[in-house]
């Protein structure tokens, strides 16, 4: 009688057992639909045909990697408080308490579940009240001496010559360190392509201020919703890119470098791209800029620092033209190039095929000659892919025998070398050209 009982215990504990395990087993499913579910609903309708055309093991790594990602950017603190802490407006705190509740009542069945659930998501993302500043004391003048000697040195290492465009840039620098309450600066780049316009911006004023850096091209671009974002009720609606770039930089105020503002559309629509321009230009209404997408949500931007770059100043809006202070990047001369070539893109190159720099041999002579047989350009990128081409073709045949023979170490180039595989001739160039005439 005893041993019934005590299996009848024993079977019941079982029971229970599977009972809690089929039970915990359920809510983990539960939760990985909802997870699943809820990466689904930050995709478009394109996004959701190719994603359910995949494998399954191809899903679950996608969702996984996904999730992983999710992990990684997501605040432990939940929006509701983020916000009322956050140093934005009242009235930001208010619209956007406002759309949060109203997304609370929404069922997860609703058509509009996936369009709000975009947008909060998005709002979530925003460094609202966080601000890059310049790590420095403005009142010790020894330390912003040595700062502004080390943006000088770090511009002298990185690009060659215009030393007139990295004097201006580092008075503006040094007026803008004189007082951090002051508002952002926008900043017109003039210059040819190829002189290094990028370069100065990206790999030397973005890294020594350690300003996370906020790249948005415009050549061709011809719809300001690009800028702006369209409104969340439309299908398939998003952010724009200066929003986009804000989340990316997590600060309000990455340093904006706006390329090849020239190029934007000459239509109706490239119109409004430009007074977006001029919007977040205005030093009187640039702490409000509006997204579409986000609706009244305001987002300040005038403690941004703005660039600006184009080739011709002629094609810039008189209003967006006044609003900059123009900085001109001349053209390289021959000599320019010479020393350009052998103290910056050889070095790189070579470091590119992890060669080392005395292992090829070329004297100033070749590299003029290789200058000659290039297309004439004020900047050097031509330049750069010919002698490119020529290192990595000596690069390849370091493994592949030449005439039954592998290239040996030092290396000397040669005219012969540089006929060889010089890309672009004037020659060729012109016969080209004349095809179009």
């Amino acid at each position: 009688m005893r041993i019934q009982v005590a299996s009848l215990i024993i079977i019941d504990v079982v029971y229970k057992v599977i009972f809690l395990l089929f039970i915990k087993n359920m809510n983990n499913n539960r939760h990985k639909r909802k997870d699943k579910d809820d990466i689904l609903n930050n995709y478009n309708k394109e996004e959701i045909t190719y994603f359910n055309s995949l494998l399954p093991d191809t899903k679950k790594s996608i969702l996984k990697q996904e999730e992983e990602i999710s992990n990684t950017n997501t605040s432990k603190t939940p929006l509701r408080f983020k916000i009322i802490t956050s140093n934005t407006s009242l009235s930001n705190k208010q619209v956007i308490l406002n759309k949060l509740n109203e997304f609370n009542k929404i069922s997860h069945h609703s058509s509009e579940y996936s369009k709000f659930y975009k947008l909060i998501n998005v709002i979530n993302k925003i460094p609202f009240g966080i601000y890059h500043n310049i790590n420095n004391n403005s009142r010790n003048v020894n330390a912003v001496s040595d700062f502004l000697t080390n943006v000088k040195k770090e511009l002298d290492i990185n690009i060659y010559g215009h030393n007139e465009t990295k004097e201006q840039i580092i008075r503006i620098l040094a007026q803008f360190i004189s007082n951090p309450d002051a508002k952002g600066c926008n900043l017109g780049i003039q210059g040819s392509m190829g002189v290094g316009k990028t370069k100065l911006i990206k790999d030397c004023i973005a890294k020594v201020l350690k300003y996370p850096f906020a790249f948005i091209p415009l050549g061709g671009v011809s719809d300001a919703s690009y800028l702006k974002g369209h409104l969340y009720t439309y299908e398939g609606a998003t952010h724009g890119r200066i929003v986009d770039e804000i989340i990316k930089a997590k600060v309000m105020n990455p340093i904006f470098f706006f390329d090849e503002v020239d190029k934007i559309s000459t239509s109706r629509y490239g119109e409004e791209i430009t007074n977006t321009l001029i919007h977040i230009t205005d030093s009187t209404q640039n702490d409000v800029f509006t997204d579409k997408f986000l609706g009244d949500i305001t987002l300040d931007l005038s403690k941004s620092i703005m660039f600006f770059t184009f080739n011709h100043i002629e094609k810039i809006n008189p209003i967006l033209r006044d609003r900059m202070t123009i900085i001109k990047v001349d053209k390289y001369t021959k000599q320019n190039k010479v020393e350009l070539a052998k103290n910056f893109l050889i070095k790189d190159i070579c470091k590119s095929y992890n060669i080392k720099a005395d292992d090829i041999i070329i004297s100033d002579k070749d590299i003029e000659y290789i200058i000659e047989k290039t297309v004439d350009e004020d900047g050097v990128r031509n330049l750069q892919r010919n002698i490119n081409n020529i290192y990595s073709y000596i690069n390849m045949n370091k493994f592949i025998k030449v005439d039954d023979e592998l290239i040996k170490f030092p290396y000397t180039i040669t005219k012969k070398v540089i006929d060889k595989y010089i890309i672009v001739k004037k020659e060729e160039n012109l016969i080209n050209l004349s095809l179009y005439i």
